[in-house]
């Protein structure tokens, strides 16, 4: 082999290196904006599960207060639990 085919190889090599590298690191970016928007869809889910935790903690508080007398009991057990939960979040507020 001479000098100047060597020199060929080596630059199809480098050229071919180069266009990988190009190819790669668009690909890069594209994943990343893909990364970010499935993030704030995530963000987005995670808020309405927590909404609608806590719209079915109020239809289960709801029906507590209008059913059976165990229903009452738990309501009301319910309910006392989270007076207890506001009167310690004051309580740290006070502090």
């Amino acid at each position: 082999m001479n000098k100047s085919s060597i020199v060929e190889s080596i630059k199809k090599k480098v050229e071919k290196l180069i266009n990988e590298n190009i190819r790669l690191s668009e690909k890069c970016a594209e994943l990343t904006e893909v990364e970010v928007k499935l993030k704030e869809s995530n963000r987005v889910l995670q808020e309405h599960i927590t909404s609608l935790q806590k719209r079915i903690g109020v239809m289960e508080l709801r029906e507590g207060i209008a059913s059976s007398s165990e229903d009452k009991r738990l309501a009301k057990a319910r309910v006392n639990r989270l007076m207890r939960e506001i009167d310690r979040c004051i309580a740290m507020m006070n502090n």
